[in-house]
């Protein structure tokens, strides 16, 4: 912002110009060199975001660094005295220090126990009527460890997350979007891990695209009465904006990601999110609808042809929507998916089937009705799951006795 000049004659010319400037790291201003000044013999560091040290010190000894707690930082040489002050722009990271979880089901406990642990009293539940009363009473049960983690309902105001995560089933995203009002604050990052390729689009139409990452999961978590076990470093979740550049995400990636360093969370970030959601979709249709129309396993892919025949009929409906939006998924896809079911544990249901198992709705309008949806408007025939829609609500119509 300011230049002052230095009265002192010097034999030596250290112009300005032969001041170094390093870069910033994760978009904070962070290393200048220091050619000169009459407290510090040349050179030194002006550091001012501590933590970096241990990215200088390998390079810089550790009696050339100087720290400083205000986004100034000085330069000098022996004429000049230069003082630059940065100003917040597009792809700052930023801080979370609050989050709100709506949905502790088989995905929402994926994150609770670990973000809790880190972030104590600033991880939420929200949550109100029978199921808040439900999670005060019994909380959940994860790896032998019940947790109750602090509840806050969705019409306390003033008070809203930097990180708001949503982990509801697809019938309940309707009301999560009205829910979580109050916790979108101007900065707030919604993150959104239910399955489907629609749920990003309608809460962008809610608070706008600038607070949103897309995600997915890769995990397959077992949970019955508040209660699951699983490794938790068997899966992750892929997140990022709709295109991600190593070299240039945006601050919101950047302070998921850093959350989720700090969290110890598995993750990865996609550089096409759009291929990825979709190669997610296309298996959740294909295993979860399979599954559940016959009351069979994972493994029932391991060694049975006639399940492999309609998850593969599926599967290239899928593809062949994804292909009239522009989205390439083919057969590496379906190859890739094969190495994964093969590894999983053979008795491992999708939650469809744990859905019907237990007596609850499930996606099935979702998956096989978002396929069903999209065909008839792109002009792609979908006759297996068509009979996956249809024979799943059968199956609920008896569940629910409704026939």
């Amino acid at each position: 912002d300011q230049v002052w000049q230095n009265d002192t004659e010097d034999q030596d010319d250290h112009s300005a110009d032969k001041i170094g400037q390093i870069t910033v790291v994760d978009h904070r201003p962070f290393i200048f060199f220091c050619d000169f000044h009459p407290v510090f013999s040349p050179p030194h560091i002006f550091v001012n975001f501590s933590p970096y040290f241990s990215i200088i010190s390998s390079f810089i000894p550790k009696d050339k660094v100087v720290f400083v707690d205000t986004p100034t930082v000085l330069l000098y040489n022996r004429r000049n005295a230069a003082c630059f002050t940065f100003k917040e722009e597009k792809g700052v990271m930023k801080d979370i220090k609050k989050v709100t979880l709506i949905g502790l089901g088989a995905m929402g406990v994926f994150f609770a126990p670990r973000i809790s642990e880190k972030l104590g009293a600033d991880f939420r539940i929200l949550a109100d009527g029978a199921r808040k009363e439900r999670l005060e009473r019994k909380g959940v049960t994860v790896n032998t460890i019940n947790y109750r983690f602090p509840i806050i309902t969705p019409d306390v105001e003033g008070d809203p997350a930097d990180l708001v995560i949503i982990a509801v089933k697809g019938y309940d995203l309707e009301q999560a979007i009205r829910d979580i009002k109050n916790q979108v604050g101007k900065d707030t990052i919604i993150l959104s891990v239910l399955n489907g390729v629609e749920s990003e689009k309608q809460i962008a139409a809610v608070y706008g695209s600038e607070h949103l990452l897309y995600s997915y999961m890769r995990i397959s978590i077992v949970m019955k009465d508040g209660k699951t076990e699983f490794d938790p470093h068997k899966g992750l979740i892929h997140f990022g904006d709709l295109k991600n550049d190593p070299e240039h995400y945006s601050g919101n990636v950047l302070a998921v990601k850093s959350l989720f360093d700090l969290c110890e969370i598995d993750y990865k970030i996609d550089a096409d999110m759009l291929k990825g959601i979709w190669f997610k979709f296309m298996c959740n249709v294909a295993e979860n609808m399979t599954c559940a129309m016959f009351g069979v396993p994972f493994g029932a892919f391991q060694k049975n042809d006639d399940a492999n025949f309609f998850r593969h009929k599926a599967m290239w409906e899928v593809i062949r929507i994804a292909n009239k939006l522009g989205i390439d998924i083919g057969q590496n896809e379906i190859d890739r998916q094969e190495h994964t079911l093969g590894r999983l544990p053979y008795e491992n249901k999708p939650s469809t089937l744990q859905d019907l198992e237990v007596g609850k709705r499930t996606e099935v309008d979702m998956f096989a009705g978002t396929v069903v949806r999209l065909g008839k408007e792109l002009g792609v025939e979908t006759p297996v799951c068509e009979c996956f829609l249809h024979g799943i609500h059968l199956i609920e119509a008896r569940m629910f006795k409704e026939i």
